[in-house]
Parts: C-alpha cells; structure tokens; sequence
C-alpha cells in the first residue's frame, strides 16, 4: 500500500502565482509515482482540477489596488489585527474548518505536507480530530534571524497569525517548528536556524527543469504582442508583484535612468503593487506589463529575453531563477537575493536599492558579449545543481523516511 500524501496551501489565498503554489503544484504532480497524493488549497494556474484535488475559490481581494498600494497594508495595527483573525480562522478562507476536515477524513493522509505558515492553524485543528505526520516548507523563510522582532511586520505572521502569542519571538518559532515531523530548508542558512527549533530538518533545495516554449510562433507572439523588434535588448522580470519583498521599483527606477531606445523591460506577474509599478512606468513606453500568464507560456518569455533581473529584498530560494538557468540565461540579482548555496556560479549582483548601479550592470552586460556569455555559463553551473529531479528526490527519501515505508 502506498504511503498517502496530502499537500495542502492555505497560504496562497492573495496571491496566485509564486514559489509557494508552484512547489504545492509540483510535488503533487510528480511524486504520484512514488506515493499516493492529495492536493487541498487554493485554485491555481499550476494545477488541474482533478479527482484528488480540492480547490478552493478564490473570492475578491479585500482591499482595492489602490488602498494596497497607498501603504495602508503596511500599517502596524492594521497588521497586527490582520494576522491575530487569520491566525483564529475568523477570517473567511473560502472553506470553513469541518468541510476542511470532511475532506481529510476521506483522504485519510499519513502525511501532510504544509506549504505555508497560515496552513498552521488549520493543521492545529486536523491534528486534534486526526493522526497523521506533518511537513513544513519554510517559503517565508520565517527562520531566518531577520525575522527577529516580536512585533516586527515580519515577525507578526509568527507570533500573531499562528495563533501562538509566546511570550517572545524566540518562543513563537520554538512552538512553531517543534510541532512539525521535520521541516524542509530550501537553503543552507536555513537548515542552521531550522535545527535550533527542530531536528529534523533537511536541506531540499528547489529545482526546476527548463519546459519547453510550445512552437516558435508562441514566440513569436509575445514578442509582437510586448512591441519587441528586432536588435532590442530584452530585460525581463518574472514573479509576485509584491514591492515589500520583490523590489520591483528598483528596476523600473534603473530602467528610467537607460535612454537607449531598443531596450525593453517586460514585467510579467500580478499581485498587490502592480497598479503602483504602472503609475511608476506610466511615462516609459519601453516598459511592459504582461499580467499573469499560464504556466506552458513561461519558458517562452525565458526564450526572448537577453537578461532576466531578480531584484527582490530577500528570497529563500527563487524559481524563476531556476527556470531562467535552465534556459541559460544570464542573471542579475540583488546582493541580498543572492543566497550562499549559488554563490559559487560566479554571478553578478548590483545594490539591492541603487538603481544607478543596477542601471550600469544591465548596459555592462548589454554591451559585453563576453560578461554576457560569463553569466550564461554561471546559469548552466545553477542548473546542473538545482535540478527538479534532485529536488523530487529529497522528498522521497524524507516522505519515507517519515512514514517508515520503503
């Protein structure tokens, strides 16, 4: 009898696209040879409906963009209070927690797998009516010293939306982590901090293979429809529109500051701050907002563009980076998304808030075949590593190391 594994994402509710959907997405999909999976979350463009998934719909956002992007989101106490309903469930999620349960009791998992620090309050609830194993994703990165204040807006998540109110921060992630079977760190500095709460953690970095563009006519629509003419230098963003970690300004900023005509900037993605990122672009015609697109377009994008751009605040462990070196393309990355465990490639990286330097590395590398071919040869080097097929292969071997089945 196969192992019955549940991935659940109850962290996803605001934003369709990113890292955490995506690995929910893929880990359902392709540990099915290994094990007997089950998806419960959010309805996301990564996955088919299917029978052994429960989506739930996505409702209106709560906020108009224009509230989002004003800053009022920011708020301390309109944080605080945000987080202290969710962490109760007195926010409604789309499901409430006995339909939640009815589905769990169907699939009767041995394992859930946990996506998100907001899937905690409902795990609390599973766990007190059903026995099964735990495994929590640290995509937040919640481990990390950064998240160090008790009422920091980062540290509220912990020790307000779980639910928990430790009487410190260091508390909160003891009680957080400690109530996992194991826990995945997706990078080296992770693994370090995870340990202090809880012993079995792995290092299971992300991996990404790099798809296929479906025909050179798909291509080629997207470079026609995004105004992309021949001798143009493509620079590409792709990701949450999301300014507190992506830094998505920095690069529209450096962009004004290029006066060449034939560059182009596309910026594909969706999420809070996008309505603010189009004010910002709004007098740079050169600068082109794609949307959302669907997951069999992506590599496409990868195949048109001459550098891919990675400015975000901090990042755990990106997977546009990944899918980007798989394609061998060149990459630029802020100094803080940089983490240690890809250090080694040899990439390039600009001040993580200056867009004058970010500016001066894009032409270097625009008007440098050699940086350019340097920087190509540094993907391959990420690619090669960080494999999905790597990464499949570390949750096998923690899945049965957890169920103890072979």
């Amino acid at each position: 009898m196969k192992t019955r594994v549940l991935i659940i994402d109850f962290g996803s509710r605001t934003h369709s696209v990113g890292g955490v959907p995506r690995v929910a997405s893929v880990l359902y999909r392709d540990l099915k040879k290994d094990f007997d999976t089950y998806y419960l979350g959010y309805e996301t463009s990564y996955l088919k409906p299917g029978k052994n998934t429960v989506m739930i719909g996505r409702s209106k956002p709560w906020l108009k963009p224009e509230l989002k992007s004003s800053g009022l989101t920011e708020n301390r106490f309109i944080r605080m209070g945000y987080f202290f309903l969710m962490g109760r469930n007195l926010l409604n999620i789309g499901m409430g927690r006995e339909e939640i349960l009815m589905h769990v009791k169907k699939i009767k998992p041995d394992i859930i797998i946990s996506n998100s620090i907001w899937d905690f309050p409902i795990l609390r609830y599973l766990k007190a009516n059903l026995g099964f194993k735990t495994v929590y994703i640290d995509h937040a990165s919640i481990s990390n010293s950064n998240v160090s204040g008790y009422f920091s807006k980062e540290g509220l998540a912990v020790t307000l939306g779980t639910g928990l109110l430790s009487l410190s921060m260091e508390s909160a992630k003891r009680k957080f982590f400690s109530f996992f079977d194991a826990c995945v760190a997706l990078n080296k500095a992770q693994l370090g901090l995870i340990r202090r709460y809880n012993k079995e953690a792995r290092y299971i970095p992300n991996g990404l293979d790099a798809g296929e563009c479906p025909g050179e006519d798909a291509a080629e629509r997207i470079r026609m429809a995004s105004g992309i003419r021949n001798g143009d230098f493509v620079v590409l963003y792709l990701g949450r529109m999301f300014e507190r970690q992506k830094n998505v300004s920095v690069l529209i900023k450096a962009f004004d500051l290029i006066y060449e005509n034939n560059f182009k900037l596309l910026l594909v993605g969706n999420g809070q701050s996008l309505e603010y990122y189009k004010e910002l672009a709004s007098k740079d015609e050169r600068v082109r907002f794609v949307g959302e697109v669907r997951e069999d377009e992506l590599p496409c994008f990868y195949e048109i563009a001459d550098l891919f751009v990675i400015p975000s605040v901090w990042e755990s462990f990106n997977l546009t980076m990944l899918e980007a070196s798989a394609h061998r393309l060149p990459i630029l990355f802020s100094e803080n998304a940089l983490i240690d465990d890809i250090k080694f490639t040899g990439a390039m990286t600009f001040n993580t808030l200056d867009p004058e330097d970010l500016r001066d590395k894009i032409l270097l590398i625009a008007k440098d075949s050699a940086v350019r071919d340097d920087l190509a040869k540094a993907s391959g080097r990420i690619a090669a590593r960080f494999s999905k097929s790597n990464m499949l292969s570390g949750y096998t071997r923690l899945i049965r190391s957890i169920a103890g089945r072979p």
